[in-house]
C-alpha cells in the first residue's frame, strides 16, 4: 500500500494541475511497487490527458494480459483511441468499461461528448443525464446537454437549461457567455450587456466575459465603449493578444495614436506575432511614414508570408512620390508572391495591374485586370472599371 505522504503529494500534484510532478511521483513509487496495477493504470490516464501517447500505449501494451478485463483499463483503452482520432473505437471501449462498472465517471464523460461531437444526441442524453444524476456538479454534462437542445431545434430548453445553471453557480463564466449570445439573437443587445455586466460584478477576474462585453459592442457599433472594455482588460490581464485588440478598437473609433502605442506594446509582449507589425506598417502607410511602414512590413514578412503583409508592403513602393522603376518591379514581386498564396486576394490583384501599368505594360496589366472585371457588389468594382477603361485608351 502506497505511503501517506505519497498519496497527499500526489493528489495535491493533481489538484494543482502539475501532471508532470505527479507522473514523476507515480514512476517513483513504482519502482518500489511494479505490480501495483492501479497506480500503473493512474500513470496511464496522466499519460493521456497530457498528450503523451506513446509511453501511456506502451504501459497499455505491457498490462494487456494482467488488466484485459479492468474496467479502468478497458476505459483507457477508449482514451487512447479517442486521442488518436479513432471515435468509433474509443466509444466501443467506453461502452465495454461501462457496462463493467457503470459508475465509471469520466469514461461516460468521454463517451457522451464524442456521441454530441457525432451529431448522435439521442444516445447521448441519457449518458449525460446519468452523469448529472451521479455528478450533479459536472457542468460539462449541462453544456452537452445545451448543444443537444439546439441541435434538435429547442433553443427554448437549451435557454432554460443555461438559466438553471447560472442560478446554481454564478461563478461559473461559459453560462454568461451562451446566454448574452441568446439574448444577441433575439435582438436585445441590451439586456446581453446588462447580462455580462452581472457576471462581472460577482466575478470581476471572469476576463472571457470582458471579451464577450467588447465584442458585443463592436456588434451594436459603440466604439468608444468597445475600447473601454478593451483597455479595462489590457490593464487587468495584459496579454499581447489584449494589446493588438486594443489598437483595433482604438482603430475603430478613430485614434491611430492609441493603436500606435497599444501595438507597439503588444510586439514587445510577443515579438514573434507578426499581427502587432503588420498593423503598425499600416499606420505607418496610411501616415505617409513610408520608411517605417517598410521596415515593419519587411520585420512581419520575416516571421510570417502573409498576403496581407505582401500586398501592404507592395502598397508603399507604388506609393512613393519618387517611385522609380525598380520599385515598381519590387511590388510587382510581392504582389505575384501575394496572389501565389491567395489566388481570391483581389486588392492585391488590382495593385498588380497598378504596377504593370505604372511599367508601361499595358496589355499584362489587361491581363492581370481580367479577372475582376466579373465581379459585382465589390467596393473594388468602381476602380477596376476607371483603371480597365484607362488602360483600354493607353492601348489605343
Amino acid at each position: 500500500m502506497p505511503e501517506v505522504h505519497f498519496v497527499e503529494g500526489l493528489r495535491e500534484a493533481i489538484q494543482k494541475g502539475d501532471f508532470a510532478q505527479a507522473i514523476g511521483l507515480i514512476q517513483q513509487q513504482l519502482r518500489k511497487t511494479p505490480e501495483d496495477t492501479e497506480l500503473s493504470l493512474e500513470l496511464i490516464r496522466l499519460f493521456l490527458r497530457v498528450g503523451d501517447l506513446e509511453p501511456a500505449k506502451a504501459l497499455l501494451a505491457r498490462l494487456h494480459t494482467k488488466a484485459a478485463d479492468h474496467p479502468q483499463y478497458v476505459a483507457l483503452l477508449g482514451m487512447s483511441a479517442q486521442l488518436q482520432d479513432q471515435a468509433p473505437e474509443a466509444m466501443l471501449r467506453y461502452e465495454e468499461a461501462l457496462a463493467l462498472q457503470p459508475s465509471l465517471l469520466w469514461a461516460r464523460a468521454n463517451l457522451a461528448s464524442l456521441l454530441v461531437e457525432a451529431g448522435r444526441y439521442d444516445e447521448a442524453q441519457p449518458h449525460l443525464q446519468q452523469l448529472l444524476e451521479q455528478e450533479p456538479s459536472y457542468y460539462p454534462a449541462r453544456f452537452h446537454q445545451i448543444r443537444s437542445a439546439l441541435a434538435a431545434g429547442e433553443p427554448q430548453e437549451a435557454r432554460k437549461i443555461l438559466i438553471d445553471l447560472l442560478r446554481q453557480q454564478p461563478l461559473l463564466v461559459q453560462p454568461y457567455v451562451l446566454l448574452a449570445e441568446f439574448l444577441v439573437r433575439e435582438q436585445n443587445g441590451e439586456k446581453a450587456i446588462e447580462l455580462l455586466l452581472m457576471g462581472l460584478q460577482i466575478n470581476p477576474l471572469a476576463h472571457p466575459l470582458r471579451e464577450s462585453l467588447a465584442r458585443l459592442y463592436t456588434v451594436m457599433s459603440d466604439p468608444e465603449a468597445a475600447f473601454g472594455i478593451r483597455l479595462e482588460l489590457s490593464r487587468l490581464r495584459g496579454l499581447s493578444t489584449d494589446f493588438l485588440e486594443l489598437g483595433l478598437a482604438a482603430l475603430r473609433k478613430g485614434a491611430p495614436p492609441l493603436a500606435l502605442v497599444a501595438f507597439t506594446k503588444a510586439h514587445k509582449l510577443d515579438p514573434q506575432d507578426w499581427r502587432p507589425l503588420y498593423n503598425l506598417a499600416e499606420i505607418f502607410r496610411t501616415s505617409d511614414r513610408m520608411g517605417q511602414a517598410m521596415s515593419h512590413y519587411e520585420r512581419a514578412a520575416s516571421i510570417v508570408r502573409d498576403e496581407r503583409i505582401l500586398n501592404g508592403w507592395a502598397l508603399c513602393f507604388l506609393e512613393r512620390e519618387d517611385a522609380k522603376e525598380a520599385d515598381f518591379q519590387q511590388a510587382e514581386r510581392l504582389l505575384e508572391e501575394a496572389l501565389a498564396l491567395s489566388p481570391q486576394r483581389y486588392e492585391a490583384r488590382l495593385n498588380l495591374a497598378l504596377a504593370l501599368s505604372q511599367q508601361k505594360r499595358y496589355p499584362d496589366a489587361l491581363k492581370a485586370l481580367e479577372p475582376l472585371l466579373s465581379l459585382e457588389d465589390s467596393p473594388l468594382q468602381e476602380r477596376v472599371t476607371a483603371l480597365h477603361q484607362e488602360l483600354l485608351d493607353l492601348c489605343k
